[in-house]
């Protein structure tokens, strides 16, 4: 699938990698995870965002996310299944150990394909240990280029999902289409630089220091080195424009 929008910034991914930390407010990552990839110290300060929601069986994680407006966290639509009561849903954000953060509400959600913006009913700016994430929609990595996805998901197909927030390196291959339909980056996730699961559902790809795309399929079994990450193009940013959330520039 050939991305139609024209005038696109392109630039190296070389800035990526340097400044993603600085994007997400995240020290040095400290560790390899356990298939690989980069395990990220538990601390505060932090623009991931966690999703749960209570059930009766006590709270249950659902997806990862970004933190990209004051009282906005985008994440993956298939996360929230249809017709799913949103007030038992909820995110934590400020640290990147899972289960730990600040709690805020979810008040709604709108979706546009396999992308999800969740309206919160406190503004995160009340807490200064929450990073602000910066949307990109006018940037666009050649395929061959690489991306950085981060997210708590599982550290291998069968295994439980990751208590601390892992970054994978993926290498972006050409395109295809997420779990809705949406356009998407088919991108090459190894054991080696860290393979994307189960539970990475929602999380940003970061490219140039900037969030590209939220990840959508992670391939499972049938195809467990691939997945799918929903990308913005126009449709995606009038969208993201209607949900008053901040792109192309810092908020």
């Amino acid at each position: 699938m050939k991305n139609t929008r024209r005038h696109r910034v392109r630039r190296t991914a070389t800035a990526a990698l340097l400044s993603l930390g600085v994007a997400l407010g995240l020290a040095t990552p400290s560790a390899q995870a356990v298939e690989g990839g980069t395990t990220i110290e538990s601390r505060w300060g932090s623009g991931m965002a966690q999703v749960w929601e209570s059930t009766s069986g006590g709270p249950a994680y659902r997806c990862s996310g970004s933190v990209v407006g004051p009282i906005k966290v985008l994440t993956a639509s298939h996360c929230f299944p249809q017709g799913a009561d949103f007030s038992d849903y909820y995110v934590l954000v400020g640290h990147t150990e899972k289960g730990k953060g600040h709690r805020i509400r979810i008040g709604n959600v709108n979706r546009h394909q396999d992308l999800a913006v969740a309206s919160l009913t406190a503004d995160v700016r009340r807490y200064p240990e929450v990073q602000h994430v910066e949307l990109q929609t006018r940037l666009e990595p050649v395929p061959g280029e690489y991306g950085l996805a981060l997210g708590w998901g599982r550290t291998c197909l069968s295994c439980p999902g990751s208590v601390k927030l892992k970054q994978a390196k993926v290498r972006i291959i050409d395109y295809t289409r997420d779990l809705a339909g949406g356009p998407a980056y088919r991108v090459f996730s190894s054991p080696k630089n860290g393979a994307l699961r189960n539970g990475d559902s929602g999380g940003p790809m970061y490219w140039n220091g900037k969030q590209i795309g939220v990840v959508s399929d992670d391939g499972g079994q049938n195809d467990p080195v691939h997945a799918g990450i929903s990308l913005f193009d126009d449709a995606a940013e009038r969208y993201l424009t209607d949900m008053h959330v901040p792109i192309n520039r810092p908020w």
